[in-house]
């Protein structure tokens, strides 16, 4: 199948990742961080499974049992967890403006480390557009009062949390790629696992500790984020996740990261058309940089 066909699989994975984005959003008004993790879980492990079974069978998690396999899907598992308790917790008191153009620098760290092991091919031109394309999306997200470009817009917060999410992100998706490099391991079944382990977790640290913070909220917040989370595990980890993980797999890794990394300016995008943001003339010219650097991406 031809590379361009995985391209394509990244830009919607992308996309879909977005649309989650906005979706935890809006669902995470009330709830606990781990049972909205546990719903996004049982929005999409039960459909990965059994898309799994009928694909491949019953017998589709062996290869996940060997060592060193095991070890890699355990680690990102768990920064997966952690990444997303602390990106769950900083948007809960900061602006998704302020967050996500910090946050969207974990191309870089991928492709980095992508460069020292030799595990890739990154060639100069992969390097130049993936630095334009995370500054583009930087100068799409990037929120201040009025419009324009300050360094105050940011916190020590929102630095703190922002950059260890983007490092953890970073350092995930190479560990993704060297799992979907071994010949035995597919998109679908990786999905699959990943996320019914960060749901275990997730479940697991519900009941250790008895969270019950959304007890007290109305029956219809708690309905409303409950069907937004069930709505985002399906989006984000079923149609988004496998796509790019099939991606990672079978297409050129350089080109596909910054490609993925775009997710928040299609959340900021869908944003705009849900009149939740207003256009700028900074907002257009990161679009413009994202879009044209793209598509000398994959040319």
């Amino acid at each position: 199948m031809s590379e361009t066909i995985y391209l394509l699989y990244a830009f919607i994975g992308s996309f879909s990742f977005g649309l989650t984005a906005i979706l935890l959003k809006i669902g995470m008004e009330k709830p606990n961080i781990f049972q909205g993790m546990a719903i996004r879980g049982l929005g999409s492990v039960p459909i990965l499974i059994l898309w799994n079974i009928y694909s491949n069978g019953l017998g589709f998690y062996k290869v996940y049992t060997q060592f060193e396999i095991l070890i890699l899907v355990l680690t990102t598992s768990t920064l997966l967890l952690l990444a997303d308790v602390f990106l769950l917790h900083i948007l809960s008191k900061k602006p998704v403006g302020v967050i996500t153009p910090i946050i969207a620098i974990n191309p870089v760290f991928t492709t980095l480390l992508l460069l020292v092991t030799d595990e890739a091919v990154v060639t100069s031109k992969i390097i130049a557009l993936t630095i334009v394309i995370v500054f583009g999306v930087f100068l799409v997200t990037f929120k201040s009062n009025n419009g324009g470009l300050s360094l105050k817009s940011f916190d020590i917060e929102a630095l703190r949390y922002g950059i260890a999410i983007a490092i953890i992100w970073g350092v995930m998706n190479y560990l993704d790629i060297l799992v979907l490099s071994n010949d035995k391991v597919e998109g679908i079944s990786y999905s699959a696992i990943k996320f019914t382990i960060v749901s275990i977790m997730s479940l697991s640290i519900l009941a250790i500790h008895h969270f019950d913070e959304s007890e007290s909220d109305p029956i219809s917040i708690r309905s409303k984020s409950f069907r937004y989370m069930l709505i985002a595990g399906f989006i984000g980890w079923v149609a988004g996740s496998v796509l790019v993980y099939t991606s990672y797999e079978r297409g050129n890794t350089a080109q596909i990261i910054p490609i993925v990394g775009l997710n928040p300016l299609f959340a900021i995008i869908l944003s705009i058309i849900l009149r939740q943001e207003i256009i700028t003339k900074l907002k257009l010219l990161g679009i413009l940089l994202c879009v044209s650097s793209s598509i000398l991406l994959v040319l």
